[in-house]
């Protein structure tokens, strides 16, 4: 499922084709994430509901380094 409404997605997809060093990939089969993976030369993680997320550990398991990216750290 997409948290992204048709047209945020569709412009965010626009906007990543005119960048030669990233592929919008958009959802994916379990099966495939790992092939990618290995091709990757960084993870960009930017869930805003996960707190410890398995793909950081599927990408270390291959050898390649994870970054998330926070917009906003709400207060305690």
């Amino acid at each position: 499922a997409s948290y992204l409404d048709r047209k945020t997605r569709r412009d965010l997809e626009h906007r990543m084709q005119r960048l030669e060093n990233v592929r919008f990939l958009g959802a994916q089969r379990f099966e495939d994430v790992m092939q990618w993976l290995t091709r990757s030369k960084v993870l960009v993680n930017t869930s805003n509901w996960e707190g410890f997320p398995n793909t950081m550990l599927e990408a270390c398991s291959v050898g390649v380094p994870g970054t998330g990216l926070v917009k906003k750290i709400e207060p305690c």
